[in-house]
């Protein structure tokens, strides 16, 4: 696990790790909402106040932005 944060005001977190998936989870029940592959290991995380954005760095010092909105359906918007 390279990163943890909470989603917005939420029961939801995503996290980050070495096998290159984020990950978004339910944390009341551990239930796995989605995953989204990275290329390249992820080593840094933030996310908006909100809990509707996050940012992932990664070892190559490449960055994407993904909408959280749909927690079951992350969207890249950024990279």
């Amino acid at each position: 696990m390279n990163g943890i944060k909470e989603l917005g005001e939420s029961t939801q977190i995503v996290t980050i790790s070495d096998d290159h998936y984020m990950s978004v989870w339910e944390a009341t029940n551990q239930k796995l909402l989605s995953t989204v592959y990275q290329p390249a290991i992820p080593t840094a995380l933030e996310v908006t106040k909100d809990g509707n954005t996050s940012f992932i760095g990664t070892v190559i010092g490449a960055c994407r932005a993904y909408d959280l909105q749909d927690r079951s359906k992350p969207r890249l918007v950024m990279q």
